[in-house]
C-alpha cells in the first residue's frame, strides 16, 4: 500500500510503501509527535481567513483590526486575534495598529486575483472539517450524515468545489491541450 502523507511538521512529507517496511520504522520522539500534533494550526489559520474573506477585505487599503472587522461584520478581538496569526505565518504585515496584504496575497487568496486559489484554500477548510470527524467515523465505520458547512453556508460550500476544480484545471489545461493536440470539439463538459 503505498500511502502519501505531507504536513508542515517537521518537515514531514513522505510517500511510503508500508508493505515493504516490515523491518524498518521511524523511532519518533515526544517533540516530534508534538509538532505533528500541531500542524493542522498554520492551515486552519489559513482556512479561517478564506473562509471569511479576510484578504478581499483589503484591497489595496492597510486596516486596522477594528476597521477589518467592521467591514466582514467580524467581532473585532477575534479579528485582531486571526490577523496577528496571519502576520506570524507572513500573509499580513503589521504596520503599528494597521494591516496589509503582504507580497503575492492580492493576486492568489482574493476572487479578482489573476492567479487566485481562494476557492481551493476554502474547499480545503470545508475538507478539513470533514476531516476532523475522523475518531467519530473510524469508531462507528460509518461516513458522517453530512459534512459540518462554512460559516458562508452549504450553498457557498458547494460554488467554492465547483469553483476549486476550475482553480485546479486552469492550471493544467494547457498543458493537457498542447499534449494531446488541438481539439477538434468547440466545448467540452467535465461531469466528475
Amino acid at each position: 500500500h503505498n500511502v502519501s502523507v505531507s504536513g508542515r511538521a517537521g518537515g514531514y512529507n513522505e510517500s511510503r510503501d508500508f508493505d515493504r517496511e516490515t523491518n524498518m520504522s521511524k523511532h519518533w520522539t515526544a517533540d516530534e509527535l508534538l509538532e505533528l500534533a500541531r500542524a493542522f494550526q498554520v492551515p486552519s489559520v489559513l482556512n479561517a481567513a478564506a473562509e471569511l474573506d479576510v484578504f478581499g477585505a483589503f484591497g489595496d487599503e492597510s486596516l486596522t483590526a477594528a476597521a477589518l472587522a467592521e467591514r466582514l461584520g467580524a467581532d473585532k478581538r477575534g479579528m485582531r486575534i486571526l490577523a496577528d496569526a496571519l502576520v506570524a505565518i507572513e500573509l499580513l504585515v503589521k504596520d503599528g495598529e494597521a494591516y496589509r496584504l503582504a507580497s503575492g496575497v492580492c493576486d492568489t487568496l482574493t476572487e479578482s486575483g489573476a492567479d487566485s486559489v481562494l476557492a481551493m484554500m476554502r474547499l480545503s477548510g470545508n475538507c478539513a472539517r470533514g476531516w476532523s470527524e475522523l475518531g467519530a467515523v473510524a469508531k462507528s465505520g460509518k461516513p458522517l450524515d453530512s459534512r459540518p458547512a462554512s460559516t458562508r453556508g452549504p450553498q457557498a460550500d458547494r460554488e467554492d468545489f465547483i469553483e476549486a476544480m476550475n482553480d485546479i484545471s486552469r492550471r493544467t489545461a494547457d498543458s493537457l491541450v498542447a499534449a494531446i493536440g488541438p481539439p477538434k470539439f468547440a466545448h467540452m463538459l467535465d461531469l466528475g
